[in-house]
């Protein structure tokens, strides 16, 4: 499961095209690294030429915001599954 999260996170150099460019985006990864991408300025640092992901990972604080902010929902969701299961095996 980790090596589904890493390559779907968008921080290998493939190039994600069609569903697997849709799935990637149902993965908590994606949108950390896309966060953490454009925490450290990825972009002004020259460390990608690929227009898509410089667009992703621009640094702005609406593109950091965004991401957090699906973090921050994958995080409520899977905590609710996770308090659920736990009550239901008690």
């Amino acid at each position: 499961m980790t090596m589904v999260q890493v390559v779907l996170s968008g921080a290998l150099p493939l190039e994600a095209k069609g569903v697997i460019n849709l799935v990637s985006m149902l993965v908590p990864s994606y949108w950390a690294n896309n966060a953490l991408s454009a925490s450290v300025d990825i972009v002004q640092l020259n460390l990608t030429s690929d227009p898509s992901l410089q667009e992703r990972w621009i640094a702005t604080s609406s593109n950091a915001a965004n991401s957090l902010s699906w973090v921050g929902v994958f995080s409520v969701v899977y905590l609710g599954f996770t308090l659920l299961k736990v009550h239901r095996s008690r």
